[in-house]
């Protein structure tokens, strides 16, 4: 057990002896499963991360995939304190990562109430096609010029012929009215709507076999108090029922 090899069958140690080829995955089992951020691309350049953060400890006591865990290392290395900036704010929305998307989102509400705000991240080729501003030196989130995203390519080109793994961030303020489709219960889709501050008073929700019943006046009276609704029409002719929850009527509004 000191080498963390359990032999459920002893058998199985002459047939591994007679192996010859061996095929396994990398992360993790041929590498330490640990990362840290080595280089970083901000404020219009390139800058080199050379010290490693341990705990009180000396140990790295941060649990998460490696990825967390190397972005939060980084954070505690500029002097943040992960623990502290996690009171507070309050998460309205998680989109897992998957190998699909390639990204993964959550939706947070600041202190204080009323402001939120979506963070971003995931492969650089997707995550930074998103994207149409960048921070500048003063922190200040501007228009992303043609040059700039050709330099951040480059330097994005540049570290992963390092084999590094690259990564982009990017945030977003959420002020917008929102609708929102689902395929959860009415009554579980209302008091998500309320917590995530989508569904207020004056607002609407209902099922889609409540909506295929309505008349082509009464559904034009609902699809009236939003917009984009081409997406959800698209949705409610399948066999699957479909929660709707509307803001009241407002030319920002969107749907997730």
């Amino acid at each position: 057990m000191t080498d963390k090899a359990l032999v459920r069958h002893l058998s199985a140690c002459e047939t591994m002896g007679s192996a010859t080829s061996i095929c396994t995955d990398k992360t993790g089992t041929l590498t330490t499963n640990h990362m840290v951020v080595n280089k970083i691309w901000l404020c219009d350049e390139t800058k080199n991360i050379t010290k490693v953060v341990k705990g009180e400890d000396g140990k790295n006591s941060i649990i998460g995939t490696p990825t967390e865990t190397a972005i939060i290392e980084f954070g505690m290395l500029l002097g943040g304190d992960f623990k502290s900036y996690g009171e507070g704010y309050k998460t309205l929305m998680v989109e897992p990562f998957n190998s699909v998307r390639k990204k993964m989102s959550v939706l947070v509400a600041l202190p204080g109430g009323g402001r939120r705000l979506a963070f971003c991240k995931g492969a650089s080729e997707i995550v930074f096609k998103m994207c149409d501003k960048v921070v500048n030196t003063t922190g200040e989130a501007v228009p992303l010029s043609e040059e700039q995203r050709n330099k951040i390519s480059d330097a994005i080109t540049g570290f992963a012929c390092e084999a590094l793994r690259t990564l982009c961030l990017a945030f977003k303020n959420v002020e917008d009215d929102a609708g929102w489709v689902t395929g959860d219960n009415i009554n579980t889709a209302k008091a998500i709507a309320k917590e995530c501050g989508i569904l207020t008073e004056g607002g609407l929700a209902i099922e889609g076999p409540d909506f295929r019943n309505k008349s082509q006046q009464e559904m034009a009276e609902i699809i009236s108090k939003t917009t984009g609704f081409c997406f959800a029409i698209a949705l409610i002719t399948s066999s699957y029922t479909c929660s709707f929850v509307f803001m009241e009527n407002s030319s920002s509004t969107k749907f997730l």
